[in-house]
């Protein structure tokens, strides 16, 4: 996984940069972080599209070449490249090359991890990987 290449380009994803000031009330919430809320919004946005969020789904049990997506997914390897390029571009994918293929699979972030169990929540799913640990769902 790479670092962000400066606090612009994480779109303000950086928590410890949000801003001091507590006006939660004395919650321990600092909600007054606007750029957490925008940055937020940024990643509901992004998977707010069916083809990107079955896209990210995959790649959180898997790692995967575009055709292998695209066959998975039914679609041209072309429209999986563009759908790609804007998980990448967020940081919500990675990329690694082996060989003459480039392999993608979630990034191994906080925010991902916390944005499958969203997916797996709301779709009612459960989790190949939890399956295999034996783990049930709670509710």
């Amino acid at each position: 996984m790479r670092p962000p290449k400066n606090s612009a380009s994480n779109n303000g994803r950086d928590r410890a940069t949000a801003g001091p000031s507590d006006k939660s009330g004395g919650s321990g919430a600092d909600l007054s972080g606007k750029a957490d809320y925008h940055a937020a919004a940024d990643d509901f946005r992004l998977l707010g599209d069916a083809t990107r969020l079955e896209v990210f789904w995959l790649l959180c049990h898997q790692e995967l070449s575009v055709a292998g997506i695209a066959s998975a997914m039914g679609m041209s390897s072309p429209a999986i490249s563009h759908h790609l390029r804007a998980l990448r571009d967020t940081g919500l994918v990675v990329a690694r090359r082996n060989g003459r293929e480039v392999l993608y699979q979630a990034a191994e972030t906080e925010r991902c991890e916390l944005l499958h169990r969203v997916v797996e929540s709301v779709l009612d799913i459960e989790c190949p990987q939890d399956r295999r640990r034996g783990r049930t769902q709670t509710h």
